[in-house]
């Protein structure tokens, strides 16, 4: 097999599939030991991710890639659910997640958090142990902050496994009667046109696990992003705003989330990563962040996890992935210096973001993000404020005060030049009398000055 890959290049995907099932039936076999199915599993792999590489949009693949990623089951998970909600997905897999479900379900009680993230997908998937869904979200809503803060650096690929895996959730797993799935012209969805027999969710019933579903992510998102400041929560940020960005091109499916998904926490994350960049980009409108012209393609390594979903084709250019000569460690590997990339990136789909709709904008003056709400708020204090609208008028001189507070009449000095604001007309002895004012009123009258803009002028 390994000859006809060198020497027919014609069929090179198929000798490329057929050497990662030949390393999995040799795992399978092998009874020598555990370091020789090591050996095997490792070798499978690699030619499925060869594999997946040349053929992103294939589900069967990540099915294969699935049952290697044992004994992980975080990214078992994120494996399966990619083999159903990519174009073309790979049905076998609706039976084969099972495999990864049925343990959890059958088992409420010592689960680490990961297992308790899979049990929510395993009752949203099956519809078993329905009753039992409110609290084991709430479990792992609970314990979710400071499983991020004790995992650390551990945190980053769990990170954007949780995120695709809540977004794949949010898909309805490939089924056709999903809600969101439906608000997405045709053509331009997930290609669910395999598994479209293999439901048999009617539409009332996908309604309600899409409102059950949406209220978990939305809940976890809103936790997640409270650490805005947290390295380790980048990738998870970049892979919801990926989505997000593709949803906000769609009205009816962004009008299915945006009531419920968190604004505010995702213009502090925005903020946040704005001002941690070590480099500011030349401009607002600046196309999508590249490496310089020196440097090869390096892509983030939940960049290859968002290949081949539909949501993510036209986030990525077509040369993204050209670069070849990277081998399977090198994609995982974290420098340091990708947290800037990410930043670079949210700034940039924030960006986009704003151009599509009015959940939030980018304020150019004080270069910060801010929400629609907010961004209305600032506006009507602004205009309350300004001298021509103001809330305090032009106010009396401190001698009209302290005259009207003694009892000062008709023919009391004139404030001085220094002391008369702009506009206002000189005291003359045809003015009105002054009323006499109590002491709480000049005191008030004294604060209502202080806050006075014109008058601080």
């Amino acid at each position: 097999m390994t000859l006809l890959y060198e020497t027919v290049p014609a069929f090179v995907s198929t000798w490329i599939g057929c050497l990662g099932h030949l390393g999995r039936y040799r795992m399978a076999i092998e009874d020598d030991g555990i370091r020789d199915r090591e050996i095997w599993t490792s070798v499978s792999r690699h030619w499925y991710l060869k594999a997946s590489d040349r053929s992103p949009e294939v589900g069967m693949f990540y099915h294969h890639l699935a049952m290697l990623a044992r004994p992980d089951a975080l990214q078992q998970l994120y494996y399966y659910n990619k083999s159903l909600c990519v174009p073309y997905s790979f049905p076998i897999a609706l039976n084969s997640i099972m495999t990864l479900f049925d343990p959890v379900l059958e088992r409420s009680s010592r689960l680490n958090a990961h297992e308790i993230f899979i049990r929510v997908h395993a009752i949203l998937f099956s519809g078993r142990k329905h009753d039992e869904l409110d609290s084991t979200m709430a479990e792992f809503l609970g314990a979710l902050d400071r499983k991020i803060a004790e995992k650390n650096k551990e945190w980053l690929h769990p990170g954007y496994y949780i995120a695709i895996s809540l977004i794949c959730s949010l898909l309805g797993y490939g089924s056709p009667t999903n809600p969101l799935k439906q608000s997405i012209p045709a053509g331009q969805d997930d290609g669910s046109a395999a598994l479209s027999n293999k439901f048999t969710t009617d539409d009332e019933t996908a309604k309600k696990q899409f409102e059950n579903t949406r209220a978990f992510v939305m809940k976890t998102c809103d936790i997640v992003f409270r650490r805005k400041s947290d390295i380790n929560a980048l990738p998870f940020f970049h892979t919801i705003l990926v989505f997000l960005y593709y949803v906000a091109q769609h009205p009816r499916a962004i009008a299915l989330i945006e009531d419920e998904f968190p604004w505010k926490r995702l213009v502090d994350v925005l903020n946040e990563a704005f001002s941690a960049l070590l480099s500011k980009p030349r401009m607002a409108n600046e196309s999508f962040p590249r490496p310089l012209r020196n440097e090869p393609l390096c892509p983030l390594p939940e960049d290859y996890a968002l290949r081949g979903f539909a949501f993510s084709k036209g986030y990525f250019p077509a040369d993204w992935f050209s670069n070849e000569k990277l081998e399977d460690a090198e994609k995982m590997f974290e420098p340091p210096s990708l947290g800037d990339k990410r930043r670079q990136r949210l700034h940039w789909l924030g960006h986009q973001i704003c151009s599509l709709g009015t959940w939030i904008k980018w304020n150019t003056g004080s270069s910060r993000y801010t929400t629609a709400e907010e961004g209305e708020r600032r506006r009507q204090v602004s205009s309350t404020e300004s001298p021509g609208g103001s809330k305090y008028p032009h106010c009396a001189a401190p001698a009209d005060l302290r005259s009207r507070v003694s009892g000062g009449q008709t023919g009391s000095p004139a404030p001085s030049s220094s002391l008369r604001q702009p506009g206002m007309p000189a005291t003359t002895s045809q003015q009105a009398p002054m009323t006499k004012m109590s002491r709480s009123d000049f005191d008030e009258t004294m604060i209502d000055r202080l806050n006075c803009q014109f008058c601080r002028r």
